[in-house]
């Protein structure tokens, strides 16, 4: 047995915060921000977009990235900690919405240690 990715894919949504946002509601500054997190701006996910949403997003670029189709592949797996809802898992959603039939499905619960830069 092989297990491999073929292929990346990332999706961020197109609303954009900077560091200044947060100073209407917090006592802190964006040289603060910056300063502590190395962090400038975020991207933020409009009320009607879930986990699985941008999920779906990435994927679709990395069953591009990786020249194959939905059916080919074998396994999902999600690294999240903020999946859409308890049941069923962002992985089940994906698989439904991919298009992928009946494989094996799964969230990791990872966080931030769930991402993985090309």
């Amino acid at each position: 047995m092989n297990v491999g990715i073929k292929g990346f894919g990332a999706y961020a949504p197109e609303k954009i915060i900077d560091n200044a946002y947060f100073e209407q509601f917090l006592d802190t500054s964006d040289e603060w921000i910056s300063k502590m997190t190395g962090i400038k701006e975020r991207h933020w996910a409009d009320d009607d977009q879930d986990t699985s949403d941008l999920a779906y997003e990435a994927s679709v670029k990395a069953i591009a990235d990786a020249g194959i189709q939905p059916e080919d592949i074998d396994m999902i797996i999600v690294a999240t900690a903020t999946g859409d809802m308890p049941f069923p898992t962002v992985a089940n959603m994906l698989q439904e919405r991919l298009g992928t039939g009946k494989v094996a499905s799964m969230d990791q619960l990872a966080a931030c240690s769930g991402l993985c830069i090309q």
